[in-house]
């Protein structure tokens, strides 16, 4: 017959349990910072893409704007070409 000798359970960790679990983290940490990350890349992306839609808008405003300008101040000199 073996006889198997049962140890008490420690009430501390190990040097080796001690050390890994405060070297290495989790891997619910692991995932919540990649959540993290991953969300402030998407942030800065959407930031980025509202950004190049609001220059977009603001230079066809412009290109407008000078169009009008011209029609209105070439008028007289048109008149006056056309009679």
């Amino acid at each position: 017959m073996i006889h198997v000798r049962r140890t008490a359970e420690r009430a501390s960790p190990t040097f080796e349990e001690a050390i890994t679990s405060s070297l290495l983290p989790e891997a619910a940490d692991c995932r919540k910072k990649i959540a993290e990350v991953e969300a402030e890349k998407a942030s800065e992306y959407l930031r980025n893409q509202a950004a190049a839609e609001a220059e977009k808008r603001a230079l066809l405003e412009w290109i407008v704007y000078q169009d009008r300008a011209f029609e209105t101040s070439a008028w007289p000199i048109i008149n006056l070409l056309g009679r």
